[in-house]
């Protein structure tokens, strides 16, 4: 009995030394020559921001099934009043539906942009990484940060409107067969993203990404993990309100000239849709932006994966506040077109105001043009047309009619020196 409690203890221990002893270790290499040594000095670390316009999401056209069925009765027994024969209901059944955004402010003070955060090195050293990274932007200017929605990078997604937060990780390490199969026996093949007894080792953290976005501040948050550094991009969709101190209102106008079935209207039928756009002077916008990081650097052991095996050090700091643009004034300009009557504009009187009329498309401006030039009309069926001045009104001349884009003031465009002052809020 005694001899069995003994040869059970012996083999435990057996087992116990063999699990201390462990598989390979999976390493970058097994000899190497010019391997720059480590010097005390640290990697400089630079920041970049930028920004791109948001695309115009495409949407798909409404049609009557969306409707409830009680809504879609409605519809079809309003259109049915209307329409004098079933082809000319089935039709208009078929048509999209679409809303009227004739009347309103549209407010071109908020511009809807994603800010690009970019971390870069100007030493790359294998196994080198960035433990934890802070970017802080202040905007300057008067300008405001508004409508957050997204952020990401490539392992990490923050959907502000869908209340999602997304990881994913696909670091691997594959081990090619044959000629390296001597290097590492005892290996499977592909390795899987675990660490094991044969040698396996990948990475199975996921890097941290956190933001915090207030109207004049932004700081986005990034933890690394073992293997993965942080440079790279982080983009930000928001939005950025721009000072209306100095903003304009301009009547923009819509001139409906035909039917619904493209067949011209009766001069005395032809009427103009008008809506309100608030524009601020196009100008320059810039940031201003920091970069605070925990570096870390291998000094001995860069050969090994493991990162338990290296010995590094680690250096926290901060880049210098620096000025970047992130919206030139070109991207912020709104152009708008008038008609000119000579030397003055022509303007739109809907018996409530009058006002300069312009157009945001120049060729609907065009054939208004020529309709105004071939009619010689100046009254429609919903206002009045005439020359001159918001205050003074001129007969138009229909001889010298012609389309110009509308002069614009641009603002101020100094790019800010990102002091204590200017930063401060």
């Amino acid at each position: 009995m005694k001899s069995h409690e003994q040869a059970a203890a012996a083999f435990a221990a057996a087992v116990a030394l063999a699990g201390c002893a462990g598989g390979p270790t999976l390493e970058r290499w097994s000899r190497s020559s010019g391997v720059p040594p480590y010097q005390a000095q640290y990697d400089t670390l630079r920041l970049f921001v930028s920004s791109a316009p948001v695309p115009a999401a495409a949407s798909d056209p409404l049609s009557i099934k969306a409707l409830p069925d009680r809504a879609g009765a409605a519809y079809i027994a309003a259109l049915a009043a209307k329409e004098k024969t079933a082809a000319d209901l089935r039709s208009d059944l078929a048509k999209p539906l679409t809303a009227d955004d004739s009347s309103g402010t549209v407010d071109s003070t908020k511009v809807a942009r994603v800010l690009m955060l970019g971390v870069e090195r100007s030493v790359f050293r294998p196994g080198d990484r960035l433990l934890a990274t802070t970017v802080t932007i202040r905007p300057v200017g008067g300008v405001r940060f508004t409508d957050y929605s997204l952020a990401a990078t490539d392992r990490s997604a923050i959907n502000i409107g869908a209340v999602t937060v997304t990881n994913t990780q696909s670091a691997n390490i594959s081990v090619a067969p044959g000629a390296a199969a001597a290097a590492t026996e005892g290996l499977t093949a592909g390795l899987s993203a675990s660490r094991s007894q044969t040698g396996s080792r990948t990475i199975t953290n996921n890097t941290e990404l956190s933001v915090h976005v207030d109207p004049d501040r932004i700081d986005v948050y990034r933890t690394g993990a073992e293997g993965l550094d942080l440079t790279g991009n982080t983009l930000i969709k928001l939005a950025l309100q721009l000072s209306d101190a100095d903003a304009r209102t301009y009547t923009v106008g819509e001139p409906k000239l035909a039917d619904d079935a493209g067949k011209p209207l009766d001069p005395a039928k032809v009427s103009i849709d008008t809506s309100q756009v608030e524009i601020a002077p196009a100008r320059d916008i810039y940031v201003c932006a920091t970069l605070s990081f925990e570096d870390r650097t291998i000094f001995k052991g860069r050969e090994s994966y493991d990162e338990g095996r290296q010995e590094v050090a680690l250096q926290s700091g901060s880049t210098p506040w620096a000025a970047y643009l992130v919206a030139p004034y070109q991207d912020l300009e709104t152009p708008l077109w008038v008609i000119k009557s000579g030397a003055s504009t022509v303007h739109f009187d809907d018996h409530l105001s009058r006002s300069e009329l312009t157009f945001d498309d120049p060729g609907v401006a065009r054939v208004f043009m020529r309709w105004l030039g071939t009619t010689r009309r100046a009254k429609l069926a919903n206002g009045d047309l005439s020359a001159g001045t918001t205050d003074v009104a001129q007969p138009i001349d229909f001889s010298a009619l012609q389309v110009r884009r509308l002069s614009q003031t641009r603002g101020a465009s100094e790019k800010p020196s990102c002091d204590k002052a200017s930063i401060a809020g």
